[in-house]
């Protein structure tokens, strides 16, 4: 688990400028960092950075793991927390080895009684919530008390092949 206390200095970086972490400005401002503790960089919606290598994304992978774990690594102390919608199975395997991977913590829905849990803290207030509930879902209802949940049909993409010619359009 990545322990970011009092020591740690907390760095967002946007996950669009990942590859520049990279760049010689950046670094500086790591290496002028290194008297206040350990550094942790926050990556919200890092899917590009973390994902697969297949030639796009070289840099981005790179310089997340050398910031991390290369020589700047270990002399400043980096860790990351990077955020992403991604499988396990998308992410690159570099990144997944032992070792690199402090803790991997996937968000479903919410169970009924968890989402109530959830709810309460956010509002104080107790909720006859039914179902599982997305954390967004559980949000928004908090935020609204107006707001349902509207259940959508479970729909495939594409297309649906009419059932007779006279469907098509001419």
């Amino acid at each position: 688990m990545i322990n970011a206390t009092k020591e740690s200095k907390l760095i967002f970086v946007p996950a669009n400028l990942v590859a520049e972490l990279a760049s010689p400005n950046i670094i500086q401002v790591l290496l002028n960092n290194k008297e206040k503790g350990s550094i942790c960089l926050i990556v919200e919606d890092a899917d590009e950075a973390l994902v697969k290598r297949d030639g796009h994304n070289d840099s981005e992978v790179s310089v997340l793991l050398n910031l991390t774990e290369g020589i700047l690594g270990d002399l400043l102390d980096i860790r990351a927390i990077c955020t992403t919608n991604r499988k396990m199975t998308d992410i690159d395997a570099a990144i997944k080895r032992n070792g690199r991977l402090a803790c991997h913590s996937h968000l479903g829905p919410l169970e009924e009684a968890h989402a109530r849990k959830v709810y309460e803290r956010i509002t104080g207030e107790t909720a006859d919530l039914r179902g599982t509930m997305s954390l967004a879902d559980v949000y928004a209802l908090a935020q609204d008390r107006e707001w349902t949940r509207i259940e959508m049909p479970k729909r495939k993409l594409g297309f649906e092949a009419p059932k007779s010619s006279s469907d098509c359009a001419s």
